[in-house]
This record gives structure tokens, sequence and C-alpha cells, in this order.
């Protein structure tokens, strides 16, 4: 659909199959990488930049519909976001590492661990991100599923 709205509706000239050569490629041409991107299998490992209450809306929908037995997520996010609009998105029957970037702006695991419990979220708190991604590694079966994501910083430390 997007692809015909972009070659119908742009004053662009260029043929319907280079758009979807370009849609095919758009991540390996402009670095731009995060958005549901599977990072491995057995357990199915994905992330995702989704950042505010819309994008983890879209994160929640596609961890519903994706097929797992246990859903580990490794999350973290800045300070400032809006986490009373947030976290009550997220699936309580994950088991969730809560971890931080390395900004600045970045809320701590163990605030973030406090911050989750109040919505009924339950995991533990791995300060560094690739140690939390590790420790999700470790947790997770194969048909487990493995999330990473809540702060663009977070997911650009995991890959």
């Amino acid at each position: 659909a997007a692809v015909d709205f972009l070659h119908e509706e742009t004053p662009l000239t260029i043929s319907r199959r280079a758009y979807l050569e370009g849609m095919r490629v758009a991540a390996s041409l402009t670095s731009l990488h995060g958005r549901w991107q599977k990072l491995g299998d057995a357990p199915l490992t994905v992330c995702d930049t989704g950042h505010n209450a819309h994008g983890i809306a879209y994160v929640a929908e596609q961890l519903k519909v994706t097929p797992h037995r246990k859903l580990y997520c490794v999350m973290g996010f800045v300070r400032d976001k809006d986490l009373a609009h947030i976290l009550p998105l997220l699936p309580r029957d994950a088991h969730y590492i809560f971890t931080q970037a390395h900004s600045e702006r970045a809320l701590t695991a163990e605030e973030l661990t406090a911050k989750a419990a109040i919505y009924g979220l339950q995991g533990e708190a791995v300060a560094d991100v690739q140690a939390a991604v590790a420790r999700a590694r470790e947790l997770a079966g194969a048909e487990d599923m493995i999330f990473i994501g809540g702060s663009t910083y977070v997911v650009g430390e995991a890959l």
C-alpha cells in the first residue's frame, strides 16, 4: 500500500519496482536500524526504538502477535519520558531486565525497576545494556522471545 501511494501520489518519476527495491534495502543504505529489527533466532530476539507511548503501543501489539513461549524484555528509558503513559502499555506477563544506557539522560535501572513495579511489571535491574542482554539470553529458552527497547540509546548499545 505504501509503495502504491508513493508511486501514484508523488511527483517523482520513479517506477513502482524502484520504490519496492528502495524500501527493501533502506536499512542497509541509510543505517536506519532498530525498528522491529530481528537480531536472532532460538530465542527470537527483536529490538525496536519506539520510545514514547505511541511507539510502545505499536511494540506491545507486535509482542502480542509474535509467537513465543515466555517473553523477556530488556528495557531502559531516559529520565524525561512520561512513564505513567508508557509502562501501563507493556505486557505484565513478561520478565523484565531493566537497564540503562551510558547516557546522562538515562533513568537508572534501579529507578526504572521501582517505577515499573507500580504497574505490575516484574523483573530485575542490570545496569549495563550488554550485560542485560546477556542475562536475557541466559534466562531464555529456544522457544522464548527477547525484546530489547524503550530507548534509542538502549537499542544502539545492544546493536
